[in-house]
């Protein structure tokens, strides 16, 4: 009990009749409601109605260029009913004559689905949707997912017949379906996504059907009728029927498609929309819908028949253009204005014609040539990669030359510096040959002297040079001798190189025998030698005299006197303080390591030289107590002169020394 009514009075209690009114009320009120319930499902299904029949009369709103008669209405209708009750698929023929009869613009969308089903039939070949794993999904589910290409459809809905009225408003019912249709679609097949002038399709689909429907009837053309190839984002299925529209031009129409080329106009700049589109981007949706008709009805060969009839029917004014300018203009401007004679005259010519063998023979014309093509632009890069490599390889072969260039001339110069040496080297040898020469003929002609241990292992070396270079020509070939002269060579010099000197096979002085060309050191110093050895004789003379007044002294003095004219060259060369230990074998001072290589020796005569050879001895004091024995060795300043040690000697019976040498 409520407490209001606890608080105040009681209630009184009604009575039967009270009851029974109360639910005589009641009972006419909720009559009354489901009448009105009724009522307003009646008008909200009446407004429904008249909304769908509006959109629907909007959708229709185009003129139709070949009206369809009564009889053909009535065919159709037929075929339609036959198709719903299940019967077998009509023959091709019927369908084909009553195609060129005209189809009703109301019953055009449940023809296209009935055409639709009838290719299937007539193709069952099942679709591949491994690549499409939403294939088989429903269409409202397809619309609850997103889609990447949300902005780019956007973009274009305002494009799309934008002077239709269904689809004139922005975001409007009209392009709010195109959009759904178009989202589905992308999220159907990834691959493609959204391509433009695909918009273009679906507008004309869902002008006649609701998105349901078109969204079947779309995959119907992509797939079973191939058309998503010249969508795909490689365009190879485009290019392809462009060619063919070329070719089929070239056969059928050669005077136009001279002048064509002669303007330089490609199917490109006016064919592609027709391609992409359907025609239904610049043409009046009357004559795009018969193209509609005749592409279910057949296959998308349809396409090429209706261009190359447009093309024919306006064969002439286009031969009058006689510039690109006027020429593309009319092809965009006038042929898409057509009227229903023109569109008369161009379905006439399609339903006669058919160009099913020659696309076959110019697809694989197009084939062959992109083969061909492909193997021109692999050998065009193989070129391109070959001529890279050739730069680099010029550019390195530079770099070498310039390298080779400069070691060229290092190679000069080395080269210039080494006969420099060589001649240096010949000459010192010639000196050497000429002391050791002057050394013994002083043995010879001095019984009395003794020379130091170096210049004893000089001579004694030298000698054995000499002996191998005699048996070396004997034998008539030429030998490798190892020309390490003195001790100092290895042991005291800093380089320690070896003499290098080409032997050579020589004959034995005759009567017979031409004098050799003397070398042009000999040339320059002959008479100075000549007069030097002159003064040597004079000296040895005045030896003699003071050697018969006093035995001690004069010895000693004379032979000083008669070395006091060698030159201090000769001196510094058997010098034992010297670099090369008094051994006359010059190092060349360019060279700073030790080389073992021997070279080819030559025997030369022994020609004397203008200095004299023991002019270099100056440092070493030499006294003779009456013996042939070497008592005491004083070092001496060298002075300015270059005066020698004295050789002490006496009087004796004793025969002539022979060379004193110490292998030591």
């Amino acid at each position: 009990m409520s407490p209001l009514r606890s608080a105040g009075a009681p209630a009184k209690k009604r009575t039967r009749e009270e009851l029974r009114e109360l639910w005589r009320v009641g009972i006419k009120q909720t009559i009354i409601l489901n009448r009105m319930e009724k009522e307003n499902a009646h008008l909200q299904a009446r407004q429904h109605e008249i909304k769908s029949n509006e959109i629907r009369r909007v959708k229709l709103e185009y003129d139709e260029i070949a009206v369809c008669d009564k009889r053909s209405a009535e065919q159709w209708d037929t075929l339609l009913d036959s198709c719903t009750a299940g019967a077998i698929p009509t023959n091709q023929a019927l369908l084909y004559q009553a195609m060129k009869n005209g189809v009703p613009r109301s019953k055009r969308g449940e023809i296209w689905m009935y055409l639709a089903e009838q290719h299937a039939h007539h193709h069952p070949a099942p679709i591949d949707t491994t690549n499409f794993p939403n294939f088989n999904t429903p269409y409202h589910v397809l619309l609850k997912n997103l889609t990447e290409h949300q902005h780019a459809i956007f973009i274009d809905l305002g494009r799309t017949f934008p002077d239709h009225k269904y689809y004139k408003d922005a975001l409007g019912v009209g392009q709010l379906s195109l959009f759904n249709l178009l989202k589905a679609y992308s999220i159907l097949d990834p691959e493609l996504g959204y391509c433009q002038g695909l918009g273009f399709i679906c507008a004309v689909l869902l002008l006649h059907l609701e998105e349901a429907d078109a969204f079947e009837l779309l995959k119907h053309l992509m797939f079973r009728r191939q058309m998503r190839a010249k969508y795909l984002p490689d365009m190879k299925q485009f290019q392809l029927q462009l060619y063919q529209l070329s070719r089929l031009l070239k056969d059928h129409i050669p005077e136009l498609y001279e002048w064509f080329d002669q303007h330089d106009i490609s199917p490109t700049l006016y064919a592609a929309p027709w391609i992409l589109t359907v025609f239904s981007s610049h043409f009046p949706l009357g004559f795009v819908v018969r193209v509609f008709d005749l592409l279910f009805l057949e296959s998308f060969d349809v396409i090429f028949r209706c261009a190359i009839a447009l093309l024919e029917a306006h064969k002439e004014p286009l031969l009058q253009r006689d510039n690109f300018e006027d020429i593309m203009d009319y092809l965009k401007n006038v042929i898409p204005k057509i009227d229903a004679e023109v569109m008369e005259k161009v379905f006439r010519n399609v339903f006669r014609s058919d160009f099913s063998r020659q696309l076959i023979e110019s697809q694989v014309e197009y084939n062959v040539l992109q083969e061909e093509m492909t193997s021109q632009n692999h050998h065009r890069e193989s070129y391109n990669r070959l001529k890279e490599e050739y730069q680099q390889l010029n550019t390195q072969l530079q770099f070498s030359q310039s390298n080779l260039m400069q070691l060229e001339k290092t190679r000069l110069l080395q080269q210039d510096q080494l006969q420099s040496l060589q001649t240096q080297v010949q000459t010192l040898e010639n000196t050497v040959h000429t002391l050791v020469r002057f050394i013994e003929q002083t043995v010879d002609t001095r019984s009395d002297a003794v020379l130091p241990n170096d210049v004893c292992r000089i001579v004694q070396q030298v000698q054995d040079l000499q002996h191998q270079q005699q048996q070396q020509q004997k034998k008539r070939s030429p030998i490798f001798v190892d020309r390490k002269i003195g001790k100092s060579i290895s042991f005291n010099s800093n380089l320690g190189l070896a003499l290098n000197v080409l032997e050579e096979a020589t004959e034995p002085d005759g009567p017979g025998t031409p004098t050799k060309k003397k070398q042009p050191y000999f040339q320059n110093s002959f008479t100075q030698i000549r007069q030097q050895q002159q003064r040597t004789s004079l000296w040895l003379h005045k030896l003699d005299e003071c050697n018969s007044t006093s035995p001690e002294h004069g010895v000693g003095s004379s032979v000083t006197g008669s070395t006091g004219g060698l030159s201090s060259a000769s001196m510094k060369a058997l010098s034992g303080n010297s670099d090369d230990s008094g051994i006359a074998t010059p190092i060349s001072p360019q060279l700073h390591a030790p080389s073992t290589t021997p070279m080819v020796a030559e025997s030369r005569p022994l020609v004397p030289f203008e200095n004299h050879p023991l002019s270099s001895c100056g440092d070493v004091a030499v006294q003779y107590n009456g013996t042939t024995q070497l008592k005491t060795l004083k070092p001496r300043s060298q002075s300015r002169h270059g005066s020698v040690s004295s050789i002490v000697s006496e009087p004796s019976a004793e025969p002539r020394p022979q060379i004193a040498t110490d292998r030591s």
